[in-house]
């Protein structure tokens, strides 16, 4: 019996929470920031929109339904946290804050390197 693959949000997730986790170890606190930053995207992309805004009758759904997010709508959630944060360095660069704009550039170099060469998820 062969294991199930992956769907591509799974996969991202386990990826960047073993980033995560060996950022922590290593106590590296710019990998620790993108890497939750970019778990919060992903799953704000899951989220499914609310068609109907009063809240649950019952307890048990407390828990919203998730949108299974592809790879090309993670790839966007990845290109989007990267211009965010290319549009912002620039804004400082504009304002003389060559520090504040060197480190969301920093971020950006992080960001490329998780999507590139994401950890294995396995621990």
């Amino acid at each position: 019996m062969t294991a199930e693959p992956a769907r591509p949000a799974e996969a991202a997730r386990a990826g960047l929470a073993a980033a995560l986790k060996a950022a922590m170890k290593a106590r590296d606190q710019a990998t620790v920031a993108v890497a939750r930053s970019l778990l919060s995207a992903l799953d704000n992309k899951s989220a499914v929109p609310l068609v109907d805004r009063r809240a649950p009758m019952f307890a048990a759904s407390a828990e919203a339904p998730r949108h299974d997010p592809t790879e090309a709508e993670i790839a966007q959630v990845f290109d989007a946290e990267v211009a965010e944060r290319a549009a912002a360095a620039a804004d400082y660069d504009r304002r003389g804050l060559s520090a504040e704009a060197a480190r969301l550039r920093a971020e950006i170099a992080i960001i490329a390197q998780l999507r590139s060469d994401p950890p294995s998820g396995g621990g």
